[in-house]
């Protein structure tokens, strides 16, 4: 799932280049090429009061720092880290992977460690492919985690292998868990999650069994 999801992140990716390119050719885009990258700058959470064509330079530069790759090993660790590998209640009821949270949502779950405060539920997913996506966009668009926007930015600029031990310290601001960095970094180490880093997409790769968008 890891891998997919990294997938369909290179695939927009992919769009935003060939946008890109036909901007840079022609100094325009089409009616179609404009609501593609407003779709993907909705999608992203970017904004801007520019208009015309710095408007368009500023949404391609923007979404170029967003729409990359969050590493397997990221993704499959903290995933592992939130739930205890898979055991909590939220994870097999609601498909919640990295207990994102909902306001006011009735049909989210609520933790069972709250006892106060009933305004706040964690988000269910249709699926566990639907949950791990939603996190990689959510990392991909809060600026708490431009400092790792900028350190992957510069690795891929440098064509370094973008690796999650590597990018695990700038997830200082995801959890309140004390020493959190600290069991990222080790849970990546210790089942040595990188390795998977490492794989290169292939053009296909076909869905989990009942995992749906």
């Amino acid at each position: 799932m890891a891998i997919k999801v990294n997938q369909d992140i290179l695939e927009e990716r992919h769009t935003l280049l060939e946008l890109q390119k036909s901007f840079i050719a022609s100094h325009t885009l089409t009616k179609e090429q404009t609501q593609t990258l407003e779709d993907l700058a909705k999608k992203y959470d970017f904004f801007t009061r520019l208009k015309g064509k710095e408007r368009i330079d500023r949404q391609i530069s923007k979404l170029f720092e967003r729409i990359d790759v969050i590493p397997p090993s990221i993704l499959i660790a903290i995933s592992a880290i939130e739930t205890d590998w898979g055991k909590a209640s939220f994870a097999i009821n609601g498909n919640a992977l990295y207990r994102e949270i909902s306001w006011n949502d009735k049909s989210g779950i609520i933790p069972e460690d709250e006892k106060e405060d009933a305004s706040y539920s964690i988000k269910r997913f249709p699926s566990l492919y639907a949950s791990m996506g939603s996190f990689a966009r959510k990392i991909n668009s809060n600026i708490n985690y431009d400092s790792m926007k900028v350190l992957r930015q510069e690795m891929r600029y440098r064509k370094k292998i973008i690796d999650g031990q590597s990018l695990a310290t700038t997830f200082i601001l995801y959890s309140p868990k004390n020493n959190f960095i600290g069991l990222l970094d080790y849970t990546i180490t210790f089942y040595k999650l990188t390795r998977l880093d490492n794989l290169q997409l292939q053009k296909k790769i076909p869905l989990p069994k009942n995992e749906k968008k």
